[in-house]
C-alpha cells in the first residue's frame, strides 16, 4: 500500500500538481473491442483488424507493475541452445494482495475467443488459427507469435514463470575479420538449416518450420530478449556466405564497397572502413532499465554510433564498427578501454553491482533489493559516464529528493518529555507527517518510502539516519513522537540541521548544555595529584555533563586512573552537597585510602566502619557538603530505605556492571536513590548482554533508553540475535554523549610500555585434592629413585645416576601438566580444571573490550584444551603448534595481523620465537616456564619495534601448585630454572654447564 501523510489523503491530484519532470506517465487507456469473433474467419469485418493493428503499430502504453485489473496474460517461451522457439504457451496470472500469483496455463481458444484483450495481448491473439485438420483445436503461429511479442510487458521463460523479460528486436551483424593476408566473413547468428525430413511435412507445418528457421530468440543478460529475423535479403546472403567466406587481402577495396552495400541489412563488423563516412564513437553508457517485480533489470550498453545504431558490451567486441543508418552507411573506432573506464566509474559509484556481476562477465543485473535498484536509478545519471537512463514506455519509476531543510519540527516541553510534531515538505501538495516518516523508519531500513504510481522520496542518508534515530528513541504519540528531557544531547544533534521551532523550556535546556559543553572546568587546586592529559579531559567531560543536570558513565580501560578522574569530579562539586560511592566491598577499602591521599579536604566516612545502626544512620543523615560516605553494594541494599529517601549531590557508582541485572535487588536499590549527578564506573558496561548497558544507562540517565521490554524490542533482541548493524548504530550514537571509553591505545604515551601482572587461580577443592595425591606419588617415587646409587645399594649416592634425574624430572613435568588441568595426567576427570576456566573468562573480557591476545603455552594438549574453551565460548582464534605446516603457519600469522581472530593459541617450541605478532596488545602465559628467558621471547612477539600500544602480560598461576614454586625460581634461581629447561627440552648449554643440584629438584616436589 502507498504511504500517506497522516491526515493528508494522497489522491492522483497530488501526483498531477508535480513538476512536469517528475510527473509519470499513465497507462493509454484500451478501447472497447467489438463482439466477439473469429480471428480465422476470413468473414470478419476488416475494420476491427484494421484497429486493433493501428493500436499495435501505436504500441499502447504498457501495464504499469501495479495494474488497475487483477488479471493479465504470460506468455511462456521455451527456446533451443541455438536460439531456435519451441513453445509459445498463455497462461493467466492473477493479483493479490500480495502482488502477482503463480501463473496458470490458458486455453488458446479462450484467448482467441476474449475481445477485452489490451492491444499488446491482441496482437499475439491475431497468430491463433484453428488448426485445419481439427476443427475444434486452436495452434499458435509461433513465427507471427514471436515477432508479436516484441515489446511485450509480460514475457517469460517457461522454466522461470516469475520473471518478466524484455523483448526486443535485433538484426544479424556481418563480421569481415583479417586472418593473415585474407579476410574471412561470417554472419552472427548463422541461420539454421533445415531439418531432416522437413520437406516430408504437410504443407502447414512445412510453411511453419521454414518460418521458424528465419527467427533465432537470444537470451541478452538475465531479462532481455533479442528476437532476430532474417529477412529475405539476409537469407541470400547467408547462403552466399556460408561456412565462411574468405575474400583476399589485396581486393579491400571490392570488399569495402560490398560491406556499404550490406550496411543497411546487417550489423557491421569490419577490420577496414574503406569509404564510409566516419564519426567519432561515443563511449559512455546507457543504462537500460526496466521494472521487474520490486526491484529492476538494468543492462550496460554502448551505442558507438549513436542511439540508432547497433547495442553493444562496453569493451568486449571489435573495435571496427559499420551500420547504414538514416540512408548514410557510417564508420567508427570504438575507444574499448575508455567504455572500460565508464563502466569503472559506475562501479566506484555502486559497488553492490560489482558483488552482484554475472559470472558470465556481461554488464547486467537483475536487483531483487528495492534498495539497490532504487539507489541504481538516484546515482546512475548523475556520473558522468553515462549518457542517458532508459525505460520501457510507461513503466519509468520516478524519485522525488528530500532533504534536512524540508523538514520543519515544533518541540513542546512537558514533565519528563519532548514532544515534536513536524511535516516534510517534499513537493507542492505532497506533505508527509513526522509521525509517518517515523514509523516508516522503524520498520524499513532503506531510504525509498513509495508514494503511487511508481514515484518513491528519496531520503538523503542523513535524513534517513536521523529519522531512524527518532524511530530508535521516540515513542508514537497522538499527533506526534515523544522524547525523554535527558535526551536533550542526543536531541540537539539529531535535530541540527531541520527548521526547529522550540519552546522556552527547550531552547533553556539546549542553552545550558551548550554552555556547560563550552565550559572549560578547572581542576581542583585541591587535588593532591597531576592529572595527565586524557585525565583532565575525562574530568572536564563528567562536570560537562554534570553542569547540564545528567548522568556520565566513565568507561576507560583498567589502569587509566577513573578513581582518580571521578575524586577530582567530586573535589569540585563538595561545596554543593553531600557525595556517596557505591563500590564492590573488596574496593571500598582503596576508595578510602585514594580519597584520603588524593582529596584530603573531603571528609570521607566508609558507612561498613561506623559503629551500630545509630552511628550508620548518622552517617547517612548528617551527611553534607564536603562529605563523602563510601558504601558497598551489599550494605546499600540492605539499607536502601535510608540511602534512597535523601537527596545526594552526586552519586559514583565503581565497578557499575555490579549491578547489571536489571531485576536485581541491587540494581532496583542503585535505581532508587535521589541524585543530582551520577557517574558510572566500569570497564565493561557490556559483558554478556546489552540488559547491562540498560542497566548502567538506567542509573546514569534514567529514560533515556525507554523502558526494558522497548529496549529489548528496538536494540537489544535485533542485535542480539540477528546482528543487525542499524540499530547498533542508532544505539551508540544515542549513548554517545553519557559514555567516554578510552583503550591503552588510544592514551599510548601516558603508560609504560609493559606491565606483567600475575593471575592466581584456586583449584576448586576436588582438584586440588587430586593434585596433592599426585604429588605425594611423584615425591615418593623420586626419593626411591634416589636410593639406588650405581654401586653401592645400601648408601646414598653423591652424584646420582643421570637415569635418577631424568626420573626426578620427569615426575616434576607431570606434576606441572597437573597443575594445568587434571585431564592431563588423568584423562578420566570429565570437568575442565579451574585454569582452563579462568582462562575462557579472562580472554572473553579481553575480547569484549576490543583487546587482541597472544596465548602461550609448553604443552600441546594443553594448548588445544584452552583451544576447546574459546571455541566453545564462541570467540575467534588462530592456532599454531609444531605439527602446522610452514606455508600455513605463516598464512596464519598474516591472519592475525590483518584482524582475523581474538586470540592466538601458541605453542612454546612453535612459536616462542621468530613471530611478529605487534596486533596483540595483551599476552597470556598460560604455564609459567622454567627459563623465564623463554617467556620473554614470547612476550617480544607481541612486545617489539611497530607495536603501537602498551602490552599487558598475565601469568596464570594455580595457587598451591609447583608452579608457585617455579614463579619464585624467576626470581631467585635463575641458573636452576634455565638448567632444568634446557633439559627438559633435550638441548645441551656445553660441557662446561654445571647441572643443577638434584636435592633442589626433588625439593620443588615438597610443600
Amino acid at each position: 500500500m502507498p504511504t500517506r501523510a497522516a491526515g493528508r489523503p494522497f489522491y492522483r491530484s497530488t501526483i498531477a500538481a508535480l513538476p512536469g519532470s517528475l510527473r509519470v506517465a499513465q497507462p493509454d487507456p484500451v478501447p472497447d473491442r467489438p463482439e466477439p469473433h473469429d480471428p480465422a474467419d476470413p468473414a470478419a469485418p476488416d475494420w476491427q483488424d484494421t484497429l486493433g493493428a493501428l493500436e499495435a503499430l501505436a504500441g499502447g502504453a504498457p501495464p504499469s507493475e501495479t495494474p488497475g485489473g487483477a488479471r493479465r496474460l504470460v506468455w511462456a517461451l521455451t527456446l533451443d541452445v541455438d536460439g531456435e522457439i519451441g513453445t509459445i504457451e498463455p497462461l493467466a496470472q492473477g493479483c493479490g494482495p500480495r502482488g502477482w500469483g503463480q501463473p496458470r496455463p490458458v486455453p488458446l481458444a479462450r484467448v482467441a475467443a476474449d475481445d477485452t484483450l489490451p492491444p499488446w495481448d491482441a496482437r499475439v491473439a491475431r497468430a491463433i488459427r484453428r488448426d485445419t485438420s481439427r476443427s475444434r483445436r486452436h495452434v499458435l503461429d509461433r513465427a507471427a507469435a514471436a515477432l508479436a511479442l516484441v515489446g511485450h510487458p509480460a514475457v517469460v521463460l517457461s522454466h522461470a514463470p516469475t520473471v518478466l523479460l524484455e523483448v526486443v528486436e535485433g538484426s544479424p551483424a556481418l563480421e569481415a575479420v583479417r586472418e593473415g593476408d585474407r579476410y574471412l566473413l561470417r554472419i552472427v547468428p548463422p541461420p539454421r538449416p533445415a531439418r531432416a525430413m522437413e520437406d516430408f511435412l504437410p504443407a502447414a507445418a512445412k510453411q511453419e518450420a521454414e518460418a521458424l528457421r528465419q527467427i533465432t530468440v537470444l537470451q541478452d543478460g538475465a531479462r532481455r530478449l533479442r528476437v532476430i529475423r532474417f529477412t529475405e535479403a539476409q537469407q541470400g546472403a547467408a547462403k552466399l556466405i556460408a561456412g565462411g567466406l574468405a575474400v583476399p587481402a589485396n581486393a579491400q577495396a571490392r570488399l569495402d564497397s560490398t560491406l556499404r552495400a550490406l550496411a543497411g541489412h546487417f550489423q557491421i563488423h569490419a577490420d577496414r572502413a574503406g569509404e564510409a563516412r566516419e564519426r567519432e564513437p561515443e563511449t559512455r553508457l546507457r543504462a537500460e532499465v526496466a521494472p521487474v517485480g520490486r526491484g529492476i533489470s538494468l543492462r550496460l550498453v554502448v551505442t558507438p554510433l549513436g542511439p540508432l545504431g547497433p547495442r553493444l558490451a562496453p569493451g568486449h567486441g571489435r573495435a571496427q564498427l559499420m551500420a547504414t543508418l538514416g540512408g548514410e552507411t557510417l564508420v567508427t573506432t570504438r575507444d574499448l578501454d575508455a567504455e572500460l573506464a565508464h563502466v569503472a566509474e559506475v562501479f566506484d559509484a555502486l559497488p553492490f553491482l560489482v558483488q552482484q556481476a554475472p559470472a558470465s562477465g556481461e554488464h547486467s543485473w537483475t536487483l531483487d533489493d528495492p534498495e539497490d535498484a532504487l539507489t541504481a536509478v538516484e546515482m546512475l545519471p548523475g556520473l558522468a559516464g553515462v549518457l542517458d537512463l532508459e525505460w520501457p514506455r510507461g513503466r519509468e519509476l520516478r524519485l522525488v529528493a528530500a532533504d534536512l531543510p524540508q523538514l520543519a519540527v515544533s518541540v513542546e516541553t512537558g514533565s519528563e518529555w519532548f514532544k515534536l510534531v513536524g511535516e516534510l515538505q517534499v513537493a507542492e501538495g505532497l506533505v508527509l507527517s513526522l509521525e509517518t516518516l517515523v514509523k516508516w523508519a522503524h520498520g524499513h531500513a532503506g531510504r525509498f518510502i513509495p508514494m503511487e504510481h511508481g514515484v518513491y522520496v528519496a531520503l538523503t542518508r542523513q535524513l534517513r539516519d536521523r529519522l531512524r534515530d527518532l524511530a530508535g528513541v521516540g515513542d508514537t504519540v497522538r499527533d506526534g513522537i515523544r522524547v525523554p528531557l535527558v535526551a536533550t544531547p542526543w536531541l540537539d544533534d539529531v535535530l541540527a540541521g531541520v527548521g526547529v521551532d522550540p519552546d522556552a523550556h527547550f531552547r533553556t535546556r539546549v542553552g545550558r548544555l551548550r554552555a556547560a559543553r563550552e565550559a572549560d572546568a578547572p581542576v581542583p587546586a585541591t587535588l593532591a595529584a597531576d592529572l595527565r592529559p586524557y585525565q583532565c579531559e575525562g574530568f572536564r567531560w563528567m562536570m560537562s555533563l554534570a553542569e547540564a543536570g545528567l548522568g556520565a558513565c566513565l568507561a576507560d580501560d583498567m589502569g587509566l586512573g577513573k578513581t582518580l578522574q571521578s575524586l577530582a569530579v567530586l573535589l569540585a562539586r563538595a561545596p554543593d552537597g553531600a557525595a556517596l560511592v557505591v563500590a564492590p566491598t573488596s574496593v571500598c577499602g582503596n576508595w578510602a585510602a585514594e580519597a584520603r591521599r588524593f582529596a584530603p579536604s573531603l571528609r570521607v566516612q566508609v558507612y561498613a566502619e561506623a559503629e551500630g545502626e545509630g552511628g550508620r544512620d548518622a552517617i547517612v543523615g548528617q551527611a553534607g557538603a564536603h562529605d563523602l560516605v563510601i558504601v558497598s553494594y551489599t550494605l546499600l541494599q540492605q539499607a536502601r530505605r535510608a540511602f534512597g529517601a535523601r537527596h545526594w549531590h552526586t552519586v559514583v557508582a565503581d565497578e557499575a556492571q555490579s549491578f547489571k541485572n536489571p531485576a536485581s535487588r541491587r540494581a532496583q536499590a542503585m535505581f532508587a536513590l535521589d541524585a543530582g549527578c551520577r557517574i558510572a564506573l566500569s570497564g565493561t558496561p557490556v559483558e554478556n548482554r546489552l540488559a547491562e548497558l540498560w542497566a548502567v544507562m538506567r542509573f546514569c540517565n534514567p529514560g533515556l533508553l525507554g523502558s526494558l521490554a522497548r529496549f529489548n524490542e528496538h536494540f537489544a533482541n535485533p542485535i542480539e540475535r540477528n546482528g543487525a548493524r542499524a540499530p547498533r548504530v542508532v544505539l551508540r550514537r544515542l549513548i554517545a554523549p553519557f559514555v567516554l571509553r578510552r583503550t591503552k591505545a588510544q592514551v599510548l604515551d601516558e603508560l609504560p610500555p609493559r606491565t606483567e601482572l600475575v593471575i592466581r587461580v584456586t583449584p576448586e577443592p576436588a582438584e586440588a585434592a587430586h593434585y596433592e595425591a599426585l604429588r605425594r606419588q611423584a615425591l615418593s617415587e623420586a626419593e626411591r629413585a634416589l636410593l639406588r646409587p650405581k654401586q653401592d645399594k645400601r648408601a646414598r649416592a653423591t652424584l646420582p645416576e643421570p637415569e635418577a634425574r631424568i626420573h626426578v624430572l620427569a615426575q616434576l613435568m607431570r606434576m606441572r601438566r597437573a597443575a594445568c588441568d587434571p585431564r592431563l595426567v588423568t584423562p578420566e576427570v570429565a570437568q575442565p580444571g579451574a585454569k582452563v576456566r579462568a582462562f575462557a573468562d579472562l580472554v572473553a573480557t579481553l575480547a569484549a573490550n576490543g583487546h587482541r591476545t597472544l596465548v602461550f603455552s609448553q604443552f600441546v594438549d594443553f594448548l588445544q584444551m584452552l583451544r576447546d574453551a574459546m571455541a566453545q565460548a564462541g570467540l575467534a582464534y588462530q592456532y599454531l603448534d609444531g605439527a602446522t605446516p610452514a606455508p600455513e603457519r605463516t598464512r596464519r600469522v598474516a591472519a592475525f595481523q590483518a584482524g582475523e581472530g581474538d586470540a592466538f593459541l601458541i605453542s612454546l617450541k612453535a612459536g616462542g620465537f621468530g613471530l611478529n605478532l605487534t596486533a596483540a596488545d595483551y599476552v597470556v602465559i598460560a604455564d609459567p616456564w622454567w627459563n623465564p628467558a623463554a617467556e620473554d621471547q614470547a612476550m617480544g612477539r607481541a612486545h617489539r619495534i611497530g607495536q603501537q600500544r602498551p602490552v599487558t602480560v598475565y601469568r596464570l598461576i594455580s595457587a598451591g601448585t609447583i608452579e608457585e614454586r617455579i614463579v619464585d625460581l624467576h626470581q631467585g634461581k635463575r641458573a636452576l630454572a634455565d638448567g632444568v629447561l634446557d633439559a627438559a627440552d633435550g638441548e645441551a648449554m656445553g660441557r662446561a654447564a654445571v647441572l643443577p643440584d638434584i636435592d633442589e629438584l626433588v625439593g620443588l616436589l615438597r610443600r
